[in-house]
């Protein structure tokens, strides 16, 4: 059975054309699935709180102690929640050309050293292959294949980033210009909803 992780910051709830889509992938979804809302489970961000933990425990090699361990803490709990995952759903909304803060948060919070990537004498490692990644995503204006398309820091960033841990593939589904293009809202997110339940039904969620 596929076990799937839904990941998702949705801060505006029921109003959230976003949240819509995802809840479509999860009515098709029909093996195990885990839930992680970054609104209610707030990650950490990287500080000078944790990073001297951090680099003592997987660049240096050595023992932490308890209250250092606490600092971590909250990182190896949601990368221990996505190696238990075959898939992996992110959805989220675009915000100033780029990812929400809490988003960056949770990718900085598992892209850690020895856990989901590493180094040999050829370059970097993803240490999660095997594992599929879909990420779902609106925005306001229409970046794909417009005079925009350099100002789209959101999709592009998230893709690498579930690439460079290994996974593969990892499909985007957007749901672009639904401000610019009102008139067209409906017809966009119905087709971005076709694409994700074809997604569920081809990787056996």
């Amino acid at each position: 059975m596929t076990k799937t992780l839904i990941v998702h910051y949705t801060p505006r709830g029921e109003r959230s054309s976003t949240l819509k889509l995802l809840k479509g992938f999860q009515s098709h979804a029909k093996g195990e699935v885990e839930v992680l809302d970054l609104c209610e489970d707030t990650p950490a961000f990287l500080s000078p709180a944790n990073l001297p933990a951090y680099f003592k425990r997987d660049y240096m090699g050595e023992k932490l102690s308890a209250p250092e361990a606490e600092t971590l803490a909250g990182f190896d709990r949601h990368i221990s929640m996505m190696k238990k995952a075959d898939v992996v759903v992110l959805a989220y909304p675009m915000y100033n050309f780029s990812m929400p803060a809490m988003v960056k948060a949770w990718f900085d919070g598992i892209l850690l050293k020895g856990h989901t990537w590493n180094m040999n004498e050829k370059g970097y490692v993803g240490l999660l292959p095997g594992k599929k990644a879909v990420i779902i995503s609106t925005s306001g204006a229409e970046y794909s294949g417009s005079p925009m398309s350099s100002m789209e820091h959101s999709l592009s960033l998230a893709k690498a980033l579930f690439g460079f841990m290994g996974f593969t593939p990892v499909e985007v589904v957007s749901a672009e210009g639904i401000n610019s293009k009102p008139h067209k809202k409906d017809e966009t997110l119905d087709a971005a909803a076709a694409r994700l339940a074809q997604i569920a039904k081809d990787w056996n969620c």
